[in-house]
């Protein structure tokens, strides 16, 4: 489902009919069950429904962490937020005594 909906936006697809054309030459019972599973994708993509509408607050933020989650996953960020969570708590200074002066691991890192 994730690659029909990267497909959609990349190409800018907004019509059953157009997914169906751009994935080439199906025939008329598979083009139909495209209908069940694009329509839904489309509505989400175009409809102008915000991801999370009708959520309440705690609702939204579960919808953005899962999509954090999910981008984090599917761009392979992993080791790269893992560097960046290691040279943030680069930041520590043992001298100082006041917090956020005193740095570390607190998102204090500027890059």
């Amino acid at each position: 489902v994730q690659d029909i909906e990267d497909l959609c936006k990349e190409r800018q697809l907004k019509t059953v009919e157009a997914v169906v054309s751009d994935l080439g030459p199906i025939n008329k019972p598979e083009a139909d069950k495209c209908d069940a599973v694009v329509t839904p994708i489309l509505d989400k993509l175009w409809s102008g429904k915000l991801k999370g509408d009708g959520l309440d607050m705690v609702g939204q933020l579960k919808a953005l962490r899962q999509d954090l989650f999910d981008f984090v996953e599917k761009q392979n960020c992993n080791p790269i937020l893992v560097r960046l969570a290691w040279h943030d708590s680069g930041t520590f200074d043992k001298d100082r005594t006041e917090w956020p002066d005193m740095g570390g691991a607190n998102g204090s890192i500027i890059y």
